[in-house]
């Protein structure tokens, strides 16, 4: 049997170097797209770290963006139970054919400190 890496959550701090310069903050999530997060071809559960991240914001929506290829806006799902997690319904399975993204898949998503509810979005090669 196949199992899954752990999910990741990583904050880093950052700057160019220019004395000038803001500190960023990047928040990093990397988690297995996998029925254990209740992942579909139509939606998606956020793992636990990602929904608070969005909770702890209030988003009432996200964009997430791969690199070179096409960006998407998705409004996220609260459950009325805080103690389940905000899924993702609406536009993701256009946005998973769109990008080669299948149910098993490794995939990170960071957000920056500048625009804190656009994520990029990355394949993880296994």
């Amino acid at each position: 049997m196949n199992e899954n890496p752990p999910n990741i959550y990583n904050v880093t701090f950052s700057s160019s170097g220019n004395k000038d310069s803001k500190i960023r903050e990047t928040h990093t999530f990397e988690f297995s797209l996998t029925d254990f997060n209740d992942c579909t071809t139509t939606q998606i559960t956020l793992p636990n770290e990602l929904s608070t991240y969005v909770r702890d914001f209030n988003f009432k929506n996200i964009i997430l963006e791969v690199p070179k290829q096409n960006n998407s806006k998705f409004t996220l799902k609260y459950p009325d139970n805080p103690g389940e997690n905000v899924k993702i319904v609406a536009g993701w399975k256009n946005f998973c054919f769109d990008n080669d993204i299948k149910l098993g898949d490794r995939i990170r998503i960071q957000f920056n400190r500048f625009d804190p509810n656009v994520g990029q979005v990355f394949k993880i090669e296994t």
